[in-house]
């Protein structure tokens, strides 16, 4: 049933893409604004100050990418294909058991697409593609040393991993590292003195070259390139898909033989596998429709499509109103027959069950109805709301879209103002430095503006938009023309 090929990972991997490309472009569109990449080496030598960093570099030049969606969707299900299919080639010595490789396929798929609201504040700079090349890096590791068959070349080439590998590569220098440890994991005096130098500097390593970085802290360094979570109970389930992934990795490259199966019994067992893991990746796959209409509005916004952000909104709220009639309905007739503080119980139940927008949504609302000039008039005919985002921490609106609402109520200082929050707390990227160009362009402070569109100009994905820019430059009168600032 299941043979020695790369079809199943590359069945998984075609549609997963076409999930990514056609129906969440606009999550991708927002994780790349999100990030940056520049061709300067300053912006290499920044990375390199901190344990992964070229591990970092190396996926904010491919985060760049996102910002063409369909493009960024290939190069992701590309490298977890990759990933799947090296695990597949390296960890199972019996080609029956290629459905295992399903397994950090799903875990890569998790890892990248269960962080919803947390794009907005997570400070893991290339944090979509880390996970995949990462362990693409330390399942490479662990072929080479395989390859090598001299007890010596084995001592010296873990030392050299480990030693070399942790500051360019973080905490999956260390998941290759213990791969080569469980690889060891056998009764001869050699085998076994090679799984005590990689433990040994499995520990030593991360201790060692943390005394060297002013970044982050001590306590921290055997998770560094992995996101780093508030320590709150909310949080453990987004840390499963990199448990899953290192212990699915070191796990596998142990001598372990697969006991010998009957054929219906076999099939059974993998196709289980490979239900478990279709269902691990569906399962954390974040899926929440105020927050998919949140992101399909601001790009309208972007692009200054206002009748495509109404359009959005009503869609949306329509998807809800058979279920909220069955909900109202219920939560009527239960309240009939209750009295007291058994009211109160009902009324709060339902107020989750029934469907409302966010806040965020109801001012690109109010944004976009202004920007039509029908504010006034048709405003009381969309349903109102004010749900929090579905996330373990309440992400302020200001945070998510507070230079997109600024700058289009005609404050561009406070815009400017939120650029400048942005690139401090989160990181500095593309959709930050867009809009610090906007308003200042506006405001006329045109030295300001340059800084900008010059560093806009250095990054391959944002430059050609920094060149239509520069077109307004010190011409005040073509900006009150354009469509883009009106």
């Amino acid at each position: 049933m299941f043979k020695k090929t790369p079809l199943i990972p590359v069945c998984a991997a075609v549609a997963v893409w076409a999930i990514l490309a056609f129906h969440c472009q606009d999550l991708l569109l927002r994780t790349g604004e999100r990030s940056l990449f520049l061709t300067t080496s300053m912006f290499f030598h920044d990375h390199m100050q901190s344990a992964g960093g070229l591990l970092s570099y190396i996926c904010c030049f491919l985060s760049q990418f996102l910002s063409r969606p369909a493009v960024g969707a290939a190069i992701a299900v590309l490298l977890w294909a990759a990933a799947s299919i090296l695990a597949m080639r390296i960890l199972h010595r019996s080609g029956e058991w290629s459905v295992l490789a399903l397994i950090p396929f799903a875990a890569l798929v998790a890892a990248s697409m269960d962080m919803g609201y947390l794009i907005y504040i997570v400070k893991l700079e290339g944090w979509f593609f880390v996970p995949a090349v990462g362990i693409i890096a330390a399942l490479l590791a662990l072929r080479s040393y395989r390859c090598l068959s001299s007890f010596a070349a084995r001592i010296i080439y873990i030392l050299l991993w480990t030693a070399i590998g942790y500051p360019l590569l973080g905490a999956y220098a260390l998941i290759g590292t213990a791969a080569m440890a469980a690889s060891s994991a056998e009764r001869d005096v050699r085998s076994l003195t090679c799984l005590i130098v990689a433990l040994i500097a499995l520990i030593a390593s991360p201790l060692i070259w943390s005394g060297f970085y002013t970044t982050g802290r001590t306590a921290d360094a055997f998770l560094a390139a992995i996101p780093l979570f508030p320590d709150k109970s909310v949080y453990r389930m987004y840390r499963i898909p990199y448990i899953v992934l290192a212990a699915y990795t070191v796990a596998a490259a142990a001598p372990i033989r697969i006991p010998a199966l009957k054929k219906p019994v076999q099939i059974s067992v993998q196709a289980g596998i490979a239900l478990a893991s279709f269902l691990f990746a569906y399962g954390f796959w974040y899926r929440d429709a105020n927050f998919r209409a949140e992101l399909q509005m601001a790009s309208a916004i972007d692009s200054n499509d206002w009748k495509q952000v109404t359009r959005i909104y009503v869609g949306t709220t329509r998807k809800f109103q058979k279920s909220d009639a069955k909900a109202i309905s219920k939560r009527d007739a239960l309240l009939l027959s209750a009295s007291g503080s058994r009211r109160e119980d009902i009324l709060d139940e339902y107020s989750h069950k029934i469907y409302a927008p966010t806040r965020l949504m109801v001012l690109y609302r109010n944004l976009a109805l202004l920007k039509l000039g029908t504010a006034g008039s048709t405003a009381f005919r969309y349903k109102d709301g004010s749900r929090l985002p579905d996330s373990p921490e309440i992400i302020a609106s200001a945070v998510q879209g507070g230079e997109r609402i600024y700058l289009n109520y005609g404050l561009p200082n406070c815009c400017y103002h939120w650029c400048i929050e942005d690139g401090v707390e989160f990181g500095w990227n593309a959709e930050a430095l867009k809009y610090a160009v906007r308003a200042t362009l506006l405001t006329e402070d045109w030295g300001v503006a340059d800084k900008y569109l010059s560093l806009l100009e250095k990054s391959p994905m944002h430059r050609s938009w920094a060149a239509s820019q520069r077109r307004y430059m010190h011409d005040a009168g073509l900006i009150a023309e354009s469509p883009e600032y009106s």
